[in-house]
């Protein structure tokens, strides 16, 4: 009975939600494209992070050996010169 009273939807009312339903899955599909990009550039981010933490402990460890070498010259050096 409730459909008797609503009145008929127009041909242009039709094309009208068409349009809102084509667009609807349009941003649906860009909604998606943009969480896998995100996925995949989050995912790149880690793994250039990861090269960064991997070159700056390699950095430490070059420089811990310097130092260790320079104090060891030093002390070679001191012990020398008392000699």
């Amino acid at each position: 009975m409730a459909d008797q009273n609503d009145p008929q939807m127009t041909r242009d009312d039709a094309n009208i939600h068409l349009g809102f339903t084509y667009l609807r899955e349009d941003l649906q599909e860009m909604r998606q494209d943009l969480r896998e990009l995100t996925r995949e550039m989050n995912s790149r981010f880690e793994d250039v992070n990861r090269r960064f933490d991997d070159m700056a402990q390699r950095m430490d460890h070059r420089f811990n050996r310097q130092t260790a070498t320079v104090i060891a010259l030093a002390a070679a050096i001191i012990a020398a010169v008392r000699l």
